[in-house]
């Protein structure tokens, strides 16, 4: 389900920064996380680009999900953030990965 724009749910969701509704959107079955927009925004552009540091995590931690897609103006996530913190987790996204699964385990 797409509208005009080729936004799927999840790509609005993350635009509106509704970490509740992207985890609920990642647990069904044939979600698309590399799905893009009319653009080429795919959910982590969208979430880069807003500077959501939590959706990018979350987007980060789920299996398929590709950081170098490029959008229609040649761009990849990590260019469109401002956010040196979402940066260092596009830079090293399984560093941050396994930090967030032993900080689960922790708590």
């Amino acid at each position: 389900m797409r509208n005009i724009c080729q936004d799927t749910p999840l790509i609005i969701a993350c635009y509106n920064n509704s970490i509740d509704v992207v985890k609920f959107l990642i647990t069904l079955d044939g979600i698309d996380i590399n799905a893009q927009d009319y653009y080429g925004n795919t959910p982590l552009h969208e979430a880069c680009r807003c500077n959501y540091r939590d959706i990018v995590e979350i987007l980060i931690g789920f299996r398929g999900i590709n950081i170098n897609i490029r959008n229609v103006q040649g761009d990849i996530p990590i260019n469109m953030t401002r956010d040196k913190r979402i940066n260092n987790l596009l830079t090293a996204p399984e560093k941050s990965v396994e930090d967030r699964k032993i900080k689960e385990v922790k708590n």
